[in-house]
């Protein structure tokens, strides 16, 4: 465990174990990340590949900003992040959120079906650009944690928030991001959906 020290309060970073054959090359580093309108000073935290990592807090201590901080969502007051040893100073903001990628509690605030917006990810430049825009199947990821295929064409607002959290994350899943930031994001899935989706994030 590493305790990250600002001044009353604290972030506990976790790393949670993994199997010993696991990559450990250093893939996302943080050092002095200052984070904008808090206190929350971030002094250095290194993610190796392969690795699972909790950030544990108090409610309100920063949680979610630090992990919108590090997938550019939210801006720093200071300090820097690296990816694979380059600086995201050096790589386009779109690029980097796609490489770096924060999973929220909380559905989409958008008009249209999980579809429609999986649909309109791919049509961006960043995707397009990547692989060929050869990804796995986020309807198919679902399935192996019960979300059924006719969810994928109702509205954001109309299905469940255990589903949409399925959707969201499977999404996520299917454009292969190289650090994927989870935010309580199974925190409407009943037990033993949590217990599926977490053993498709090991493999």
């Amino acid at each position: 465990d590493k305790t990250i020290p600002v001044q009353d309060i604290s972030l506990r970073v976790e790393n949670i174990p993994m199997p010993d054959d696991g990559d450990t090359d250093t893939v996302l580093e943080v050092k002095n990340l200052t984070l904008q309108s808090t206190n929350l000073t971030i002094k250095s935290l290194i993610i190796g590949k392969s690795s699972r990592i909790g950030v544990v807090g108090r409610s309100g201590i920063g949680k979610s900003r630090f992990l919108r901080a590090l997938s550019k969502l939210d801006v720093c007051k200071d300090g820097s992040i690296y990816l694979n040893g380059k600086s995201s100073s050096g790589i386009l903001i779109p690029n980097w959120r796609s490489r770096v990628m924060w999973v929220s509690q909380d559905r989409p605030t958008l008009s249209g079906s999980p579809r429609d917006f999986y649909e309109s990810i791919l049509s961006y430049a960043t995707y397009q650009n990547r692989k060929s825009g050869n990804y796995r199947d986020p309807i198919e990821i679902a399935k192996q944690w019960n979300l059924s295929e006719e969810a994928w064409d109702q509205s954001w607002g109309s299905i469940s928030g255990g589903e949409a959290q399925r959707a969201n994350l499977a999404i996520a899943l299917s454009l292969e991001p190289e650090v994927l930031l989870l935010d309580e994001t199974m925190s409407n899935c009943d037990k033993e959906t949590t217990i599926s989706i977490e053993k498709t994030l090991m493999e």
